[in-house]
Formats: structure tokens, sequence, C-alpha cells
């Protein structure tokens, strides 16, 4: 028998490893995809080539349209991935009917309150988002009185979840995106200085160069020079926001390192990055640079 499950991707989406061990845990199983800006490629790359896609509406009347037909569907299970601040995400989680829900990060009664204060203060600025937290906000007190009752079960921090296996603990590696445009000349300072710096890391990682379709040759000398960088080489020019985006959702890690081709690195630039995001609501940092 399969099994209805939809899956929910927060902004940016989760890497894809981390997607497709979540799915491995129900072969056989009939996915739905929800998120913002998904595309077929990402999907395909993460295992769910034959799922359904559905892209978050922005508009209040595609939102409550979108949630009403999601209510009417089976679903056995609902699963968020990623950024838990993305509020919206986790009310689909919550609010689509599904027996089993999975919030990743795991829910808490803390960060309970913080998506309240959330919905909250944030509707005020934009009217129709007090529309709709006003007609949100009863909706999920009724469905978390009725899944507190064994209408349907939420397993957070309390009750362990199939996820927290994908959570990283005491390693960190990370993946270092390029994206590079005719920038070989640059590449001869850059690259060396990134392959230095994953030698020192201690918790090690890989370095991502996507080509914006150079015509200077920079995909071969990579190739031919750094056999450990992995080229992404597009066909057709997309542009820096697309590059960049296809970089990192082709990442291995959940740590993402963005830098152009222009910059050059100290060997131990990498540890003090990372030791900021013991923090768990930090989600970026800038290190320092000198001209």
């Amino acid at each position: 028998m399969k099994v209805n499950v939809l899956i929910i991707l927060g902004f940016p989406p989760a890497g894809e490893n981390v997607v497709q061990k979540f799915i491995q845990l129900f072969p056989s199983s009939n996915f739905t995809v929800m998120g913002i800006n998904l595309d077929n490629c990402y999907c395909q790359r993460c295992g769910l080539e034959n799922a359904r896609l559905i892209r978050q509406p922005e508009s209040l009347l595609a939102w409550l349209t979108l949630l009403s037909r999601l209510r009417g569907e089976s679903f056995d299970t609902a699963v968020f991935i990623g950024d838990h601040g993305n509020v919206a995400g986790k009310l689909f989680a919550l609010l689509s009917g599904a027996n089993e829900i999975f919030l990743n990060p795991a829910s808490s009664a803390i960060k309970g309150i913080k998506i309240a204060l959330m919905l909250i203060l944030y509707p005020f600025r934009i009217s129709w988002r007090l529309i709709l937290f006003l007609l949100a906000i009863p909706v999920f007190i009724i469905h978390r009185f009725c899944l507190s009752r064994g209408f349907g079960r939420i397993i957070s921090k309390s009750s362990p979840s199939p996820l927290d296996n994908l959570k990283l603990e005491n390693s960190s590696p990370v993946s270092i995106v390029i994206p590079n445009y005719n920038g070989k000349e640059l590449l001869t300072e850059c690259l060396p200085s990134l392959v230095k710096a994953l030698e020192v890391y201690p918790d090690g990682g890989e370095i991502i160069l996507v080509d914006d379709a150079s015509s200077d040759g920079s995909v071969k000398w990579v190739k031919d020079n750094f056999s450990s960088v992995r080229v992404i080489a597009l066909d057709k020019n997309q542009g820096f926001g697309k590059a960049v985006n296809l970089g990192v959702s082709s990442a291995s890690h959940r740590m993402a390192v963005l830098l152009n081709s222009d910059i050059t690195v100290d060997s131990g630039f990498l540890q003090p990055l990372i030791e900021h995001f013991r923090d768990p609501e930090l989600f970026a940092v800038q290190p320092r640079m000198n001209t």
C-alpha cells in the first residue's frame, strides 16, 4: 500500500542529500512537494522526479484556496524540512490534515511561542497579512487541540523524529560555492587558497565551481589542475543569481560558503566562521574582507 507524503521545503531549500535521506524512509510512496521557487531540476536531483510540485502562493486568496485543497486530500504524512523561520511552510504542514507531522528542525514549546509571536507581530505590517492571521489562528488552535486529543500526532523533541539522524552534531563539513564567468585568471589565485583552507579545516568539505558558460577555457583549466573541485558547467549563461542557487542546491553539506572568484582566503578562515553557528538562531555570517 502506497503512502501519500507531503513534503514542504523551507527557503532556501534544504540540501539534496537531506531530502534524499528522508524519502528513503518512505519507499514506494506518492510524494507531493511544496515550496518557494521550486524547479524540476532540483526535484530530479533529490530523487523526486515523479513528485507533484506545488509552489507556495503569494496572494491571500491563493493561500486559502490551496490550504482548502490540501485539507481535502488524504495525506498520511506531512514533513517540513528547512528554515524554521518559514512560518507559512510550517503552518501548511500543521494544517495539511496529515495523520503524522514531522517538523525539522523539531518543534518545541519555545519554538511554538516564537512562531506565535511572529504571527502576532508580522501581520500588522501589511493589511492582508492581518486578515490571514485572523483566519489562520483559530484553525491552528483547533487543529492543535484535535492533535492533542489523539486525532493526529506531532513528533517533536520529546519523541524522536526520523529526521534527527540527519542533523549535524559534532562534525560541520562545508561546501564552498564559487560562481565563475570568464574568470580563469582570477581562479589561479583563488582556488589554491581554498584548497589549502580545506586541508587545514578539521571537518573537511568540498569546493563547487559553477561555470556560467565561460568562453575563456575556465572549465578545462580547473579540471586539469584541480581534480578535487566539483565543476558544474552551464551550457547557457544564467546570471549570478541562478548560478549561485544551483551551486548551493547541489551542495553535499548543510554549511555553504559563497565566495566570488576574485577572493583569496587565509588558510584558517573557516573555523572562526563555523563557530558562530553554535547559535541555532543564526542564519548567515560574513567574514572580514581586506582589500
